[in-house]
């Protein structure tokens, strides 16, 4: 924090008792835009200081998706808590959400507990945007996980909640990694816990599970 230190250097060291399969990001506050890969979920946080957690994906070689389906977008908060959170993303494309100026977003989440956001494939291609931008905001500090998804499968991570909306007639699709050692040691389950509607839930091991 000295006045003459211009920059540092951190070390950061992993170790696990067992092998593990994990991720890490490092981003710094401000602008910074974390980029999004699809059907992969990341970690978030963001303060109640009006300040923006910013996401950016890039769709141009997703282009050929987006005719047969829709962007889907979805936040997961990492909280319990009987107080009352507001958490909601806007999206534009080639440019940051503003959503205090007019016109100043593109699309916003829909305003539930667990926000998420369908976007029509064709629409974006006839808006011609090359990039999407995500801003999310909350009225509390909060951690959460964000997933962008287009005709691909979610993956899941082991203990971590991930919500999901699915339309009618348009299944979505998700993916967990089993190495050795889960097969040997231990029973894997899957919970689903349906908030409203009704839905159906299907498992194989050797490729995507179709009901019909």
């Amino acid at each position: 924090d000295s006045a003459n230190d211009t920059f540092c250097t951190v070390d950061i060291a992993v170790y696990g008792s067992q092998a593990c399969v994990y991720s890490i990001l490092v981003s710094t506050s401000g602008d910074t835009h974390i980029v999004l890969s699809n059907g992969k979920p990341y970690v978030g946080y963001v303060s109640n200081t009006n300040a923006y957690q910013y996401y950016m994906f890039d769709i141009e070689d997703m282009r050929s998706l987006l005719h047969a389906n829709n962007i889907s977008i979805s936040m997961t908060p990492m909280v319990s808590t009987s107080e009352a959170i507001v958490t909601r993303f806007y999206v534009d494309g080639d440019a940051n959400p503003m959503p205090n100026e007019l016109n100043g977003y593109r699309y916003k989440s829909l305003d539930t507990d667990h926000p998420y956001l369908i976007i029509d494939g064709e629409q974006v291609i006839a808006e011609q945007f090359s990039l999407l931008y995500i801003g999310v905001e909350s009225n509390r500090n909060i951690s959460f996980t964000i997933v962008l998804t287009i005709g691909n499968e979610v993956q899941l991570s082991n203990g971590q909640l991930q919500m999901g909306h699915v339309d009618r007639l348009h299944p979505v699709f998700y993916e967990f990694f089993i190495d050795d050692t889960d097969k040997r040691n231990q029973d894997i389950e899957f919970i689903v816990t349906v908030f409203h509607g009704d839905v159906s839930v299907y498992v194989g091991s050797q490729s995507i599970p179709n009901p019909n």
